[in-house]
Parts: C-alpha cells; sequence; structure tokens
C-alpha cells in the first residue's frame, strides 16, 4: 500500500489511520514539513502543532497503536480529532466509526452510551456549555462524535479551554468566578445541579464549568453581585479568546472531548445532519460494558 504524505508541524508522529474492525494503518513522516493531501484533519498535541489523519484501510492495531496517541492528546489538551479521508463513503460506516469509538473509549472509561443524534438545521447557534451539566449524578468525564451526515453548510463544532478561561477569570473577575448558577434540563425536568463557574476539579485543577444564558439557568446571586445579563457577558468575552479548535464536519470524522477541561458549541447550520454520541463512564446511564 502506498503510503500518502502527511504533515509535521513540530515533534511527534503524524499519520494516516484507517480502521477496519480492530486495525489501523499508519505512516511516521519526516522532520521536514509535508504537504498533507487530506485537509483539516488532526489529531492535535498542542494548538496546530501535531496532526494526524484517519483513513479507512490499513493494519495498525487500533488498541495498541491509536489509542494511546487518542487518549494522550485527550489529556493534555481536551480533544482529539480523527479525520477520514474526504472520499469516505462506505457503506458500513456506522459500523466503522462505532468500533474505533468503541476500542478507543474503553482506554477512558469503563462503559459507554450510544445516542444518534439528527437534526434538519438550526438558524441559531447551541450555547456553549459543558457536556451534560445538569445531571444530578455529575458530568460525563470523556464524550465522543462522530459525523455520519454533515449539514449543508455550518454546523463546526468549537473546543474551548476550560482551564485557561478558569485562569483568567479569576485574575479578571474574581467575583464572578466563585458565583454559582443552577442548571436544569427542559428535556429532562427532573434534573438538576449547581456548580461554581469555576470549580476546582482533583484531578485538573480549576476549570470552568458552565453552560451559556438559557431560560432553564439560575445565577444563585446576592444582592451585591454584578446584574445576571453581566455575569454571562463577561464569562462569554472570555471563552471567545480560549477556543482551541473549530472543526468543520465531513463524513466519518471523529471527536474525542475531555469534558472536564473543554466547553463546546455548535454553529448554526443548514441541511439535514447526523451524528453519533458516546458519552463514556456517564454517572446515572449505562448502556455497554467494557
Amino acid at each position: 500500500m502506498e503510503q500518502p504524505e502527511c504533515d509535521r508541524i513540530s515533534g511527534g508522529v503524524c499519520g494516516v489511520l484507517r480502521a477496519v474492525d480492530d486495525t489501523a494503518h499508519a505512516c511516521e513522516c519526516s522532520d521536514a514539513r509535508r504537504r498533507s493531501p487530506y485537509p483539516k484533519a488532526s489529531i492535535s498535541w498542542s494548538y496546530g502543532t501535531l496532526w494526524c489523519m484517519l483513513k479507512l484501510d490499513s493494519n495498525l492495531p487500533v488498541k495498541e497503536s491509536v489509542a494511546p496517541v487518542v487518549v494522550d492528546a485527550v489529556e493534555r489538551i481536551g480533544f482529539s480529532v480523527i479525520a477520514a479521508s474526504p472520499n469516505e463513503n462506505g457503506e458500513h460506516l456506522l459500523t466503522h466509526v462505532t468500533a474505533v469509538a468503541v476500542l478507543v473509549g474503553q482506554f477512558l472509561g469503563k462503559r459507554c452510551s450510544l445516542s444518534i443524534l439528527e437534526g434538519q438545521g438550526d438558524d441559531a447557534p447551541l450555547p456553549v456549555h459543558t457536556e451534560g451539566i445538569y445531571g444530578r449524578a455529575g458530568i460525563c468525564p470523556y464524550f465522543a462524535l462522530a459525523c455520519l451526515t454533515p449539514s449543508e453548510s455550518g454546523g463546526s463544532t468549537r473546543i474551548y479551554d476550560g482551564r485557561r478561561a478558569a485562569k483568567l477569570l479569576r485574575e479578571r473577575e474574581p467575583s464572578i468566578a466563585d458565583m454559582k448558577i443552577r442548571y436544569r434540563s427542559r428535556a429532562y425536568p427532573e434534573e438538576i445541579q449547581e456548580y461554581s463557574i469555576v470549580e476546582n476539579d482533583p484531578s485538573y485543577g480549576d476549570v470552568l464549568r458552565y453552560r451559556a444564558r438559557v431560560e432553564t439557568n439560575q445565577v444563585m446571586s446576592n444582592p451585591t453581585d454584578p446584574a445576571e445579563s453581566e455575569v454571562y457577558e463577561r464569562v462569554d468575552d472570555i471563552l471567545r479568546e480560549c477556543v482551541a479548535l473549530e472543526h468543520y464536519w465531513n463524513r466519518g470524522d471523529l471527536l474525542f472531548v475531555n469534558n472536564k477541561i473543554t466547553l463546546h458549541d455548535r454553529t448554526a447550520y443548514r441541511g439535514a445532519r447526523v451524528l453519533l454520541r458516546m458519552r463514556i463512564d456517564e454517572p446515572a446511564v449505562t448502556t455497554f460494558t467494557y
């Protein structure tokens, strides 16, 4: 099999990977910078410094070679993108991406829940949030999204660095950092949870745990605190400085996210799209145990 060129911007391994069942193929590249034939493909170690792609046909074990790279990126910076070749049109795509997600997911947790998310277009963006922030039992530490059908336009997913945002908020708005917001879900009214805007995570230190302003939020403020609208404005202003990734979806792309140290949103989009979502170690749900 001819190995395609790949891009190495700074140190580390960069390659083209493809999963069929439990296998994938990877190639290493030299220190010389080379142009990749596959756009928008990345497993990022630090912002924009290491790139890696997934192409669906190969023979490098996912468990031995792909998963460690993905897990390292997820723990270091909070996300990892495995991007399919633009020519990926396999009829078994759902099986392939689910297999890769589950195989890699077992290195991040002990169980997972799977959902198919279908949309017909949305003129409004999805507000920035921590995944499942309203859950009474807590948030899932990790989740993954895979694109089965991309939208006609728009619908990119942005990942925000929650540790950097927490640091900036502590420095600039210390009174807001410790304010609490109570979160509810319209779809699951029995679910209610409350967090400080900046939470101290036992594993990662200060992180932003937050959902932008929606009707089901309630800021637990004191009379001397800033107005509720001001609280959201100041946090959202800081988050705009903390965009770590904007991913434009192609068919077959797979995005792993560390939900404890990042937040995410989705831009408005046109046309139908279908995503697979996998939540890992979601406290209140178990549909698959490794």
